[in-house]
Parts: C-alpha cells; structure tokens; sequence
C-alpha cells in the first residue's frame, strides 16, 4: 500500500472537498465551552464592611469563614438562577454531544461516498449522520463499556493486596505499596496495548457503519478483524498519523503565535491611545477571533484525518479508490 499516495490523496481531497470541514468542527473533537454568566453579582457591601467578626478587605484582611457565608448567602438568594444556568450548561453539553455523533457519521460517509467517486453535499452528509446516530451512539457506549471494565479490573488488582495489608493490622503495607506500584506499571503499559488496536478497530467500525449499515457490535468486530488481517500496515498508518497530528499542531501553534504578534503590538498601541478600557475590549474581540481560526483549524485537520483513514480503509478492503 502506498502511504504516500494516500497522505497527498488526502489533503487533495481536504481542500477539493471544504464543505466538510463544517462537519469537522464537530467531528473531530473537543470544540470547547462557553460558561454562561451569573446574571447577578455578590453583594459588595458584605466586604467592605466592618462587622463583628473584623473582616474588612478594604483594609487588606480577609475572614475565609466570611467569605463562605457570604457565598452560601448569594447562593441562597439566586438558587433557582444557579440551578436554570446549570441545566442549560448540561443541555448544550447534550446538544454538543449528539451534534459530534451526527457529524461524525457524516463524515464517515461522506468521506466514503468521496473515495468511491461520487459527490455528496452537505446536505446529504448531515442526512447520512442522522440515520447513523444511533449506531454512532451504540458504539461510543461498547468503548465506555470497555474503558469502565478495564477500569474495574485495574481497581481489584490494585485494590486487593491493599486490602489484604490493611486487614492484617498494618503489615505489610510496604511490600504491599511495592507490588501495587509493580501491578501499576504493568497495567499502564498493558492499557497502552490494548489503546491502539481499540482506537484503530474503531476507526475501522466507523467506516463499517457508513459502508456497509453494520450494527454498532458487528462493526467493532469487523474492525478487529481487519486490524488482525493487516496487523503491520495498521500499525503503520497509526504511526504516521500519529506524526502527522504531532506537525500539523506545531504547526497550527506557531500560526497562531505569528498571528497572536501584531494582535498584541496593536493592544499595546491601543493601550497608550485609548486606556485600558479599549484595550480589554479589543483584547476580547482578539481572542474571539483566535479562537475561530484555532477551531477553523481543527476542523481542517479533523476533515483531512478522515478521508486519510478512508482512504487506507478502501485500500485495506481491497475496495477500488476511484477518487485517487
């Protein structure tokens, strides 16, 4: 297989195909948050004042007993502010959540449809995603089985000798923290086996959903016994996307610090002309703005990784790759 061919087919297909990078956004991993405000504010009158218990911080001293009361008080008095902004937070958590999966079947499709020769709009993607939402879903809930199992196995093996050392009053607590530490490594270089061939049997089961509608535990099945078919190769592809992730973040961060430079020399200018006031508020906008080319930039790096592993799944099947 010519990995070559698909690390330039890829990007060709990234750029020719750019309404994808809408999908990957999303698709392609944390896109990050937005912390809704308060809408209210502490009463500042409760620390300027000198009350009985001498808390004046207008003097410079400080009651932390104080300043938890005065927290419980205003928590007290806007609860049904603090539970509303904490159930929308878990709804845009939730929407963000299914927004990922739909666009991840999106493009798992859409990426397909490309290799294949054929040429789906964004309309037809987000459709595809939709259908494929709850096989997405099931998928992501056998890895979280997975991770909690592993999880589990690890809390016995370390929990046991622990509990065992505990029990007998005290003794050997130190050959049982020097087997503990022992039993840790071992568990931490075994997750690392059993990391990559999970991550590239997902990936594969991702492409035997859209490709072929296979059940979320048929498709990570048949994405292990690809991964066993071509044990070498996978590898392979894993260790070069591995690479390629690692320079396309070097290089996404010295974009932004070179674009981050005449940002700051304009702040510093406006700082001297207008005050501090015109500068928070250019320094907000700034930040807006680095954030969406940050993002922008994530979803272009997120586009190209799923049409390069497509692509290395055509070639893997033996499926023809007429795009290239």
């Amino acid at each position: 297989m010519d990995n070559g061919q698909i690390i330039s087919a890829a990007w060709r297909l990234t750029w020719r195909y750019r309404f994808l990078w809408v999908l990957g956004l999303f698709a392609g991993g944390p896109i990050g948050s937005c912390t809704p405000g308060t809408g209210g504010q502490f009463n500042t009158d409760r620390f300027n004042r000198d009350d009985s218990n001498g808390t004046d911080l207008a003097n410079g001293d400080f009651d932390a007993g104080q300043t938890l009361d005065d927290f419980g008080a205003w928590l007290g008095d806007h609860l049904g502010l603090v539970l509303a902004v904490a159930a929308l937070v878990v709804l845009v958590v939730l929407a963000l959540f299914v927004i990922r999966l739909i666009a991840q079947g999106g493009m798992a499709r859409a990426t397909a449809q490309i290799a294949a020769g054929e040429r789906p709009s964004l309309g037809e993607a987000w459709r595809a995603g939709l259908r494929l939402l709850p096989r997405f879903f099931g998928l992501f809930l056998i890895q979280i089985g997975l991770v909690l199992a592993l999880l589990l196995i690890a809390g016995i093996v370390i929990g046991v000798p622990v509990g065992i050392a505990a029990a007998s009053g005290g003794d050997g607590l130190g050959a049982a923290a020097a087997v503990v530490a022992g039993i840790g490594v071992l568990l931490f270089l075994l997750s690392l086996i059993l990391v990559v061939p999970l991550t590239i049997s997902v990936t594969y089961a991702y492409r035997f959903i859209a490709m072929e509608g296979a059940g979320a535990m048929a498709a990570l099945g048949a994405g292990w016994r690809l991964l066993r078919a071509n044990v070498g190769a996978s590898l392979l592809l894993w260790l070069i996307s591995i690479a390629l992730g690692i320079g396309a973040g070097i290089a996404i961060g010295i974009a932004i610090v070179i674009a981050l430079i005449p940002l700051a020399i304009v702040g510093v200018v406006i700082y001297f002309a207008a005050g501090g006031g015109a500068t928070v508020v250019y320094a907000a906008g700034a930040a807006m703005v680095a954030f969406a080319a940050l993002w922008v930039l994530s979803g272009i790096n997120s586009t190209y990784f799923w049409h390069y592993w497509t692509l290395a799944f055509y070639r893997l099947t033996g499926r023809a790759v007429a795009a290239v």
